[in-house]
């Protein structure tokens, strides 16, 4: 279903024979009612659907939940305002604020979280496939624990494909600190892997076809009308 609204969220201590909300009050399973002690935010209240995006821990332990929220499941400018946005648990209560904007229902990022700051990978940027999911990848940095971001540096531009699915590895650090895909979001196309360090200014690019088991990725400017040899 492309409707998807409200939030939730659950956690388990002991792998999955339990499980309790961000407070610690015990869940029953299933939870079969919408109105139930793990929503986190009532988005259907407000019209506002809701999809996904990734899930990440304060230096507490505390949860961190990035999603993009729209007014509707259809693509294009009437599901406007879409957002990124942060849903924080601080220990007493969840907080919510806005990251930057989307175009898209499935604009993809990720969610990364040092002792000092915080960053979002993302393309929320406008891309060459205007009403297609994805974009051109930013930076964002918040060093408030996601009260007020700052664009800190745009990775791709000028792209002939929307760039999306920005994903987060295990265990990721530089310089392999996100991968990503491009691709015309309007129709079949060749599509291309990206990865990059956590600022966003080393980036690579691996080969399009590789005749060996081994390749060395690209040198990548941020623009495939202009790759660096």
């Amino acid at each position: 279903m492309n409707r998807r609204t409200n939030l939730y969220y659950a956690q388990t201590t002991d792998l999955g024979k339990s499980w309790t909300t961000a407070a610690g009050d015990s869940l029953t399973l299933p939870l079969s009612q919408v109105n139930n002690p793990a929503r986190v935010l009532d988005l259907e209240a407000q019209n506002r659907l809701i999809y996904t995006c990734d899930l990440n821990f304060d230096s507490d332990g505390n949860p961190v939940l990035l999603y993009v929220t729209s007014k509707g499941a259809q693509p294009g400018p009437s599901g406007d305002p879409r957002q990124f946005q942060v849903t924080h648990w601080t220990g007493s209560k969840w907080n919510t604020h806005t990251v930057a904007p989307a175009s898209h229902n499935y604009n993809m990022g990720s969610l990364y979280i040092s002792a000092n700051n915080w960053r979002v990978i993302a393309p929320t940027e406008i891309g060459p496939q205007r009403f297609g999911a994805g974009g051109e990848i930013a930076v964002w940095l918040s060093s408030d624990q996601g009260q007020t971001w700052l664009k800190e540096r745009q990775v791709t531009r000028d792209s002939v494909f929307n760039h999306n699915y920005v994903r987060r590895p295990l265990h990721a650090k530089d310089p392999f600190s996100a991968f990503w895909v491009d691709g015309n979001s309007d129709q079949i196309s060749e599509s291309h892997l990206y990865f990059c360090d956590s600022t966003g200014t080393r980036i690579r690019r691996l080969p399009y076809s590789m005749t060996t088991d081994d390749a060395e990725p690209e040198s990548y400017s941020g623009s495939p009308k202009r790759p660096q040899e």
